[in-house]
C-alpha cells in the first residue's frame, strides 16, 4: 500500500462517529431542566385555596342573598306597581262604535273640567287652530295645527270634562272652519299634500270624539248644513281613513236619539252622499268601510221611512 493510501485510511479511521439520537435527546432534556429551574425562581408562588367543606357563611348577615343571585332593581310607582312592566295607555277601537255614545276610554282619567291648567291649554290650542292660513308660513302652520289637534285629542280622550269643555268653547265650529279653510286658488305646488291629508284626518278624528261626548251632538246639529257639505267634500276624496271617519261621524249623528236626527238624516238623503256611499260599496278596499257604508244607507232609509209614514 502506498503512502497516500495509508494516510487516507488513517484519516477515515480517526474520524469521530456521528452523535446518536439518544445522546442529543439527553442533552436537550438536561438543558430544559436547567431553564425550568431558572424560571421557577422568578414565578410567584401559588396560594393554596381552602376546601369547600371548610367554608362557613358570614356571621353578620347569614340570611342575606348573594349579590349575583339577587334580581335586578326595578323602580316601582307610588301605588306599588312596577314602573317598567306597566304598559303605556294606548287608545284603540276608535272606529268600532257606530252609535252616538260616549267612548269607554273617556272615563279613564281623573281630570275634571274645572282644572285651570286644562282650561288654559284648551283655549290656547283652539286659538292656534283658529288662526287664518298664511301662504308664506304654510308648512310651519300645518305643523302647529297638527300638534294642536293631537294635543286636544289626547286631552279629550282622557276626560269627558275636557271634551265637553272643547264643545262649549266652540271646537266644533273651529274644526268645521279648519276643514273648509283650504283656498281654491291655492296651487298644489305650494301645499304639502300628505301633511294636509294627515291634518284633515286628525281634525275628523277629533270631531268624531267630540260628537261622542255629551254636548257634542247638539252643537253639531246647530251647524248641520255646514257639516253635511263639509263631509260630502271629504268623502272619497282624500284617503280611506278620512272616508271611514266621515261615514262613522254620519252614523253617530243619524243614530242620535233625538228628533233633530230625523231631520239630519233627511238632509243627508237629499245630497250626493247616498250616491257616494254606493260607490264606496263598489270600490272600497277595506271590508269595514263597506260595512259602515251599508249601515249608513240602511239607517238613512229607515229614518226617511219613519218620516214619511209616522205611526
Amino acid at each position: 500500500m502506498s503512502c497516500p493510501d495509508v494516510d487516507i485510511f488513517n484519516r477515515i479511521a480517526n474520524l469521530d462517529s456521528p452523535r446518536s439520537s439518544s445522546t442529543s435527546i439527553k442533552r436537550r432534556t438536561c438543558a430544559y431542566k436547567k431553564w425550568k429551574a431558572v424560571l421557577a425562581q422568578f414565578s410567584p408562588p401559588r396560594l393554596a385555596l381552602p376546601l369547600l367543606s371548610n367554608l362557613k357563611p358570614s356571621v353578620s348577615s347569614p340570611n342575606r342573598a348573594s349579590a349575583i343571585s339577587s334580581p335586578p332593581f326595578i323602580p316601582s310607582s307610588p301605588n306599588g306597581a312596577s314602573a317598567i312592566s306597566s304598559p303605556p295607555f294606548i287608545p284603540s277601537n276608535l272606529l268600532v262604535d257606530d252609535g252616538c255614545k260616549k267612548d269607554s276610554t273617556l272615563n279613564q282619567s281623573p281630570l275634571c273640567i274645572s282644572h285651570p291648567v286644562a282650561n288654559g291649554n284648551v283655549q290656547e290650542l283652539l286659538r292656534t287652530l283658529a288662526l287664518p292660513r298664511s301662504h308664506s308660513h304654510a308648512q310651519i302652520q300645518s305643523s302647529q295645527r297638527a300638534s294642536a289637534l293631537s294635543s286636544l285629542y289626547s286631552m279629550c280622550i282622557s276626560s269627558p270634562g275636557i271634551a265637553d269643555l272643547c264643545s262649549s268653547e266652540g271646537a266644533v265650529e273651529i274644526l268645521l272652519g279648519l276643514l273648509n279653510s283650504r283656498a281654491d286658488s291655492q296651487s298644489p305646488s305650494s301645499v304639502d299634500m300628505p301633511a294636509w291629508v294627515h291634518e284633515t284626518e286628525k281634525a275628523l278624528l277629533l270631531l268624531q270624539l267630540l260628537i261622542s261626548s255629551s254636548g257634542g251632538c247638539p252643537n253639531v246639529f246647530n251647524h248641520s248644513t255646514l257639516l253635511i257639505s263639509t263631509l260630502q267634500k271629504k268623502l272619497l276624496r282624500l284617503s280611506d281613513t278620512s272616508t271611514e271617519l266621515v261615514i262613522t261621524i254620519l252614523i253617530k249623528l243619524c243614530r242620535h236619539p233625538s228628533a233633530t236626527a230625523f231631520n239630519f238624516c233627511h238632509a243627508v238623503s237629499e245630497t250626493a252622499i247616498p250616491g257616494k256611499l254606493v260607490v264606496v260599496l263598489q270600490v272600497a278596499c277595506k271590508q269595514s268601510i263597506k260595512q259602515k257604508a251599508a249601515t249608513l244607507l240602511r239607517i238613512v232609509a229607515d229614518k226617511n221611512e219613519e218620516l214619511d209614514n209616522p205611526s
